[in-house]
């Protein structure tokens, strides 16, 4: 019952503290901090971090999802999923 207890408090704990930054009752400080994270992020340029995000960059492209999309829908059809394949084939027309 004790580790019900502290689990409840430490959950309210963190719900309070999203509502607090969530509503920006101390905006200027959160934006000061925001702005201090940004600022030491950018300053950071480590040539395989920047390979990394290339990397993502071109993984993430509508052109290259849609195309692994379509593998998949053709997995699934050959799988004989056919109502699932033509369900994600009009999820992707239609998005």
């Amino acid at each position: 019952m004790a580790e019900k207890k502290k689990t409840l408090i430490i959950l309210l704990i963190l719900i309070a503290l999203f509502l607090l930054i969530a509503l920006n009752l101390n905006s200027f400080i959160l934006t000061q901090l925001n702005n201090s994270i940004n600022s030491f992020i950018i300053k950071i340029q480590i040539s395989f971090f920047i390979l990394i995000s290339k990397i993502l960059s071109y993984l993430f492209e509508t052109f290259f999802i849609s195309i692994i999309s379509l593998i998949f829908a053709g997995y699934l059809f050959f799988k004989r999923k056919r109502k699932e394949s033509i369900i994600f084939i009009l999820t992707i027309i239609l998005s």
